[in-house]
């Protein structure tokens, strides 16, 4: 069973006020950590999509072993950089599953990404995505051959939890709380540092909200 995952890292920190892809946690840039989480997992090939800031990204990534996809469209949303990644896959022989990730999700771990491959190889032909609390579901996702063509084809200005909302009825659901925390403003990013309020950090890190469509 083959697997490519695809990084969604096109969007322009607009609220943040400078490139989330690059921000610093724990030794690595966010980017660098998604990449690094989802390259353990078994998948065969990992493909980042970039947009705004494409050549200082592609300059301090340090990503090695992945290939980037830029999306000209970036600014129409995260379904035009879903399309675009969807269109980089290798075609033979095409993948079985796709698994779908954002830069911006500090807590993901490749422990969480490899059982979501796991959970599609025991359950094939199912949607399989990370739930959040009861009622809160998202990305990182996979999904099944069968919804290629609704990724390929899904509206620029959507994204991935729609096509999940659609087919809850074929999804394979396994917990991730703490990928309700994604970084979006500067007062997110504190809540990372060592120096930030310990209260307010757990706040943040338990808040159950979905990561935002900025990608």
């Amino acid at each position: 069973m083959i697997t490519d995952a695809i990084i969604l890292a096109a969007g322009a920190s607009t609220r943040l006020g400078r490139p989330k892809q690059l921000l610093p946690f724990r030794g690595q840039t966010l980017l660098g950590r998604a990449i690094v989480a989802v390259s353990a997992a078994p998948v065969r090939r990992v493909l980042v999509v970039l947009g705004a800031h494409a050549a200082l990204i592609r300059a301090h990534a340090n990503a090695d072993g992945v290939d980037f996809v830029e999306n000209v469209d970036w600014r129409h949303g995260m379904g035009s950089s879903i399309g675009a990644g969807m269109r980089a896959l290798p075609a033979q022989p095409p993948p079985d599953a796709v698994l779908l990730a954002v830069c911006d999700q500090p807590l993901l771990t490749s422990e969480h990404v490899a059982a979501l491959v796991e959970a599609h190889r025991q359950h094939p032909g199912s949607l399989v995505a990370s739930r959040y609390d009861d009622d809160v579901v998202g990305v990182p996702a996979l999904f099944p051959r069968a919804l290629f063509a609704e990724l390929r084809a899904m509206a620029p200005h959507s994204g991935a939890k729609a096509i999940i909302q659609r087919h809850r009825d074929m999804t394979v659901l396994l917990p991730f709380p703490e990928g309700a925390f994604d970084i979006d403003t500067p007062d997110d990013y504190e809540q990372l540092s060592p120096g930030g309020s310990s209260q307010n950090r757990t706040e943040n890190l338990t808040r159950m909200r979905a990561p935002s469509t900025e990608n």
